[in-house]
């Protein structure tokens, strides 16, 4: 995982919630380094989740720090 991913967790926990969903590719590209134009990503204490089509299911899945769906 990586330094803003890791960052970001801790900054959902501080502010009480389980997880958040991002859609927007400027978010997802900044924690990540995965650019796409669509799809969102769901980043919770125990699993960090990328939804995307198929188009860019076989790119998402070389990223590590997710599952892709």
């Amino acid at each position: 995982m990586n330094k803003r991913v890791i960052k970001a967790l801790k900054k959902i926990e501080k502010a009480g919630l389980d997880a958040i969903l991002l859609s927007d590719p400027i978010n997802i590209s900044y924690l990540s380094d995965f650019r796409s134009a669509t799809g969102y990503l769901f980043l919770g204490k125990n699993k960090i989740i990328y939804f995307t089509n198929t188009i860019y299911a076989q790119e998402a899945k070389q990223i590590k720090i997710w599952k892709v769906k």
